[in-house]
């Protein structure tokens, strides 16, 4: 199933049941909760969300976090196994030194003294995958 074959551009909604049933993307997540619920072996989902909706993609890893944690979500049709687009698109998981801290205290300090507006969130519009497939 490739949501981008049942995507109406027109509507910015998913035919899944048919032209009288188009669902937006709550509504597919919704459905692939019910999918995971109705059917407790599925344990991954490849390309769950339209290419290029990040805002979509997010809300689907969140919902499905939410009530089915165990099943994984992969991509492999997005990418295309291009490094820049993965580093464009996801966010880049690292695990926190301790010179991190020394500054995130130090940026603290600076930002109680001037009263700045808060800073743009660099992965607002990224998400987290699973797995991403590549292929040479």
């Amino acid at each position: 199933m490739d949501p981008d074959q049942f995507f109406i551009e027109a509507s910015e909604k998913y035919e899944i049941d048919g032209p009288k049933n188009l669902y937006d993307t709550k509504m597919l997540v919704e459905w692939y909760q019910k999918l995971c619920t109705d059917h407790p072996l599925v344990t991954y989902i490849e390309d769950g969300i339209r290419v290029g909706d990040v805002a979509g993609w997010q809300q689907f890893k969140a919902g499905m976090a939410t009530k089915h944690g165990y099943v994984q979500i992969g991509i492999n049709k997005w990418f295309k196994s291009d490094l820049s687009l993965i580093k464009q698109f996801t966010q880049m998981v690292t695990k926190p030194s301790d010179s991190d801290n020394e500054e995130q205290q130090d940026e603290e300090v600076k930002s109680t003294s001037e009263v700045l507006e808060p800073p743009v969130d660099p992965n607002s519009l990224k998400f987290i995958p699973d797995m991403i497939h590549l292929s040479k």
